[in-house]
């Protein structure tokens, strides 16, 4: 009996307690995480680094034992049960509590948090456009982030608890990272935001706008794109990032097909740019095309579709319907519109 029933039921207990010790499946049940993770994502929990001695970095994802659950202190427990609950993860069983939280500063770093500014590390204003949403609503004092301990966030800044209530997170309460988010039919590494400060976008910015008053057309394009990179709702590159494809596109005149190419992605990025508009109606005018005439505006934005140029035939969808009434345009520029097209180039 014990070798037919009790010892398989412990050798299973064994290895899955052994494969969770280092990675584990766990489901987010809040919007901590918003947007970046959303109520219901499945993720794994790895803490592999711990045994390859590497330390977790800035804007890393951790699953930690949260220092107060529902307002009250929550010290780590020691018991064999709440042990083997961790680790076996079976129904029926009360494992401790777990948060996930982002890594903002690390030991040694002074960081700080400013209401309706944002969070400083040593002094540096952090760029976290890539995964919150809004300003602090609170300030903190500086804090010096001891050894041994990390100072972590929720991306839902405003709504859910972290190190500028708890105080630095102690590694002794981090379970593991993030590192793949899975479902039944894939799983996916969990990008993390590039480690950059805010001012870093406003000097590809101006660095991109020197190149372009120095008509290098290509490499502002590159450092308003980086820029956006950093932060996609960054309103002045977006705006020089177009004024860079239609200055390059008016650069190109003599070559009407790249020049086209150039102010397509021009409107595409500021469809409201009369003077875009002005310049592609003329290429399109010297190319032989009627720009006023929206049934040809509609053909090329068919032609461009057919050909797999997703961004040109939305533009020009776009203008067709801005000279006539269509319902075939209509319904492919709610299909194109969607997309993600934004040109990098």
């Amino acid at each position: 009996m014990f070798q037919k029933l009790v010892l398989p039921l412990i050798l299973a207990a064994v290895i899955l307690a052994g494969v969770r010790s280092v990675v584990q499946p766990f489901t987010i049940t809040t919007q901590s995480m918003a947007p970046s993770l959303k109520e219901g994502d499945r993720v794994i929990i790895e803490s592999l680094y711990k045994y390859r001695e590497q330390a977790p970095q800035r804007f890393d994802l951790l699953a930690v034992i949260p220092p107060y659950v529902e307002g009250k202190a929550y010290k780590p427990k020691t018991d064999l049960t709440t042990k083997a609950a961790n680790l076996l993860g079976l129904p029926g069983m009360k494992p401790e509590p777990l948060y996930i939280r982002r890594v903002i500063a690390v030991p040694g770093e002074q960081v700080e948090v400013r209401k309706d500014i944002g969070v400083l590390i040593d002094g540096r204003l952090l760029e976290e456009a890539a995964f919150t949403t809004g300003k602090p609503s609170t300030s903190t004092e500086v804090i010096t982030v001891p050894q041994g301990h990390y100072f972590v966030l929720p991306d839902h800044r405003n709504t859910y608890a972290g190190s500028d209530l708890w105080g630095p997170v102690g590694e002794d309460r981090i379970i593991g990272k993030l590192s793949y988010r899975w479902g039944y039919f894939h799983i996916d590494p969990i990008e993390h935001p590039l480690v950059v400060y805010a001012a870093e976008k406003v000097e590809f910015n101006d660095r991109g706008v020197k190149a372009l008053e120095e008509n290098k057309f290509q490499e502002a394009i590159a450092l308003f794109n980086k820029a956006l990179k950093i932060d996609r709702d960054y309103d002045v590159a977006r705006d020089n990032l177009s004024i860079a494809y239609n200055n390059y596109a008016i650069h190109l005149r003599i070559k009407p097909e790249a020049a086209i190419d150039k102010l397509h992605k021009a409107l595409y990025i500021d469809p409201d740019n009369e003077l875009t508009r002005k310049n592609l109606n003329k290429l399109l005018k010297e190319s032989g095309v009627d720009a006023e005439d929206g049934k040809k505006r509609a053909d090329l934005g068919e032609r461009a579709f057919k050909e797999g140029r997703l961004l040109d035939a939305l533009v020009e969808f776009r203008e067709a319907a801005r000279l006539m009434e269509d319902n075939a345009v209509s319904a492919r520029i709610e299909q194109l519109q969607g997309k993600d097209l934004f040109p990098e180039k």
